[in-house]
Parts: structure tokens; sequence; C-alpha cells
């Protein structure tokens, strides 16, 4: 007869910003280039009008770091400057939108940069000391 396995408990997860590098710096890379390359396939008029080569090379340089710090174990104070870096680009786009009164776009920028940039604060899994 087979004794059926003890149910163990719930297991605890941690909290971590693993798949936010990954995504916000894909995300941030790929519309900063978009910014550089092809400004015109922005559909909102007058967004980043006038700084956009400025916000379009922040944003590529911004999302390429986030990507590095994602595969690349790094010091807890330069992962935290790269997503502050990631999250200040963000919140320049909801600035942008804001401006422009697009307030769905300014309020999901506002709140994707303002995570991004706090992520930074919690504990990486390989850290180095």
């Amino acid at each position: 007869m087979i004794s059926p396995r003890p149910a163990s408990g719930p297991t605890r997860r941690s909290v971590g910003a693993e798949s936010l590098r990954w995504i916000v710096g894909f995300f941030c890379a790929v519309l900063g280039a978009l910014a550089l390359v092809a400004p015109h396939r922005f559909s909102a008029s007058g967004v980043l009008r006038f700084y956009r080569e400025g916000w379009g090379a922040a944003a590529l340089l911004s999302g390429v770091a986030l990507l590095a710090v994602a595969a690349f174990p790094v010091r807890r104070a330069t992962r935290a400057f790269v997503h502050v870096l990631a999250g200040s680009t963000l919140l320049a786009l909801a600035g942008s939108f804001a401006a422009r009164r697009i307030w769905v776009a300014a309020l999901t920028y506002v709140v994707l940069g303002l995570g991004t940039g706090l992520a930074g604060l919690l504990p990486a899994r390989a850290e180095i000391r």
C-alpha cells in the first residue's frame, strides 16, 4: 500500500524585479530606438516634440542598461542607479503626455516609471557585495 505524501505548507515566494528588468529594458530600448530612427511613427501629435532625440537616446541607453543589469550580477548601487535612470526616462515620457493632456497615457507611464525606479531597491538574487 502506498501512503499519501504529507501535505506541505504553502511555499513562500520572494518578490523580485527580474521580469520587470527584462520587460521594461526591452520596452525602453525598442521605444528609444524607434524615437531615434522613425520619429514620425509616434501617433500622438506633439508628444516629445522638442526633445525627441534626447529622450530617444536616454530611453535607448537606459533600456540597454536595464537589460545588462538583468543579465549580469551587479552591485546594488549600480542596479539602483540604472532603475532610477529608466524610471526617470519613463517619467519624462509621462510628463510629455501630461503636457498634451493625454491623461491615460500619462498615468500609465507615471505608474510604470515609479515602479521601475523603486524596483531597484528590491534585493537581487545574485548580488555582488
